[in-house]
């Protein structure tokens, strides 16, 4: 056979190539965790979305998440951990499907195929805030703890503990005292001059309110 006639079985084979190819790196979108529909995408990649139902940090510095759509769940494997994530929190994730030990799980190689979608109710706690304070920053976030060194216009929430302190800049309810447990809502800011977190309550949409009230 002349070389001009392989041609069209080469074009076509080359075509097929890249259609596998293209298969194989876009994400299918996965409607269900069920291991059924799991098992038909393995070493495919696949976005899916879920709610968190368990969080785990390893000690290498890795992440596992449970997550749950309808009424099926699955792993989801994030190689670089991200401390902000908990139960609660919606994700979509992208990454391969493989079978770890008999069980399916979804691994997510890069933070660029995560979107978390924050549990606006959760409140988190002072120890949750500082293991990752660059997630929440310039978020509004709900924070508890303990009142000390009260001002007229700020007081500091610290653990029960006194390992971990923040600033909050808001008049304390007439209802507070030190040492009173509290729930505060407010915008998590970096304040440069004084280089320190501090969370500011004072607007409207904010509160610091006491808890067992």
């Amino acid at each position: 056979m002349k070389p001009k006639y392989l041609l069209i079985p080469l074009s076509a084979g080359l075509i097929f190539i890249l259609y596998f190819v293209a298969g194989l790196s876009n994400p299918v979108e996965l409607n269900s965790c069920d291991p059924t529909t799991i098992a038909n995408y393995e070493n495919r990649i696949v976005r899916l979305r879920g709610t968190v139902t368990e969080s785990r940090i390893t000690d290498t510095g890795s992440q596992l998440l449970q997550i749950k759509n309808r009424e099926d769940t699955v792993m989801v494997f994030l190689q670089n951990a991200d401390p902000g994530i908990s139960e609660g929190d919606v994700i979509v994730a992208k990454g391969k499907i493989q079978n770890y030990r008999g069980e399916w799980e979804l691994l997510v190689a890069t933070d660029k195929d995560l979107e978390v979608k924050r549990n606006p109710d959760r409140t988190i706690s002072l120890q949750e805030l500082a293991s990752c304070p660059a997630r929440w920053e310039q978020m509004k976030v709900k924070v508890t703890g303990s009142v000390t060194n009260p001002h007229p216009h700020y007081f500091y929430l610290t653990t029960k503990e006194g390992t971990h302190r923040l600033k909050v800049l808001a008049p304390l309810p007439t209802n507070v005292v030190a040492n009173d447990s509290v729930t505060v809502e407010g915008f998590f800011y970096w304040d440069k001059e004084k280089f320190s977190y501090y969370l500011d309550a004072r607007s409207g949409d904010c509160s610091v309110i006491k808890v067992g009230c």
